[in-house]
């Protein structure tokens, strides 16, 4: 006894009419699932491809374990790493400069000034994020890539 059908779907095992046909429900949730694969908040500039959350990976990537690394954004596609332009972070130059700031204030100032030299140093530190914030960015161009990443010491 024969079945009707003798080739059959590998994935959802339904009945095909010749070894050449393509499952309708196989093919149609292949495009759902491509099609959503294409569609992605952010765009990355290296690759060029969509996704909706970059994965945060140390930098640099296979440093000694004495080489201080920090958490940066990367493309989940190509593993460049990128800059996030909406949320920027400030250089170590300009934290150092802070830090020096906040020491001398502290120490040099007397203790009734010492809260406003501090409040000052905290708008001045605002200040500088609110502008190197860029605003007003679409999604996808919320991302930038990474200009120079210097080879940090110790590696």
């Amino acid at each position: 006894m024969s079945s009707p059908h003798p080739f059959h779907c590998q994935s959802c095992t339904r009945p095909l009419s010749d070894a050449n046909a393509v499952c309708l429900h196989c093919e149609g949730q292949l495009q759902r699932e491509t099609h959503a694969a294409t569609l992605g908040k952010h765009r990355c500039p290296i690759c060029d491809e969509r996704f909706n959350r970059p994965v945060n990976e140390l930098f640099p990537r296979g440093a000694k374990w004495y080489v201080p690394k920090q958490f940066k954004p990367t493309c989940p596609h190509c593993k460049g790493f990128l800059r996030d332009r909406a949320n920027p972070r400030l250089s170590i130059k300009q934290v150092g400069g802070l830090l020096a700031a906040t020491l001398l204030t502290y120490l040099l100032l007397p203790a009734e000034y010492r809260k406003y030299g501090l409040g000052i140093l905290m708008v001045i530190y605002l200040v500088m994020l609110i502008l190197q914030r860029e605003r007003n960015l679409a999604p996808a161009e919320r991302f930038a890539k990474v200009e120079t990443l210097g080879k940090p010491p110790f590696v």
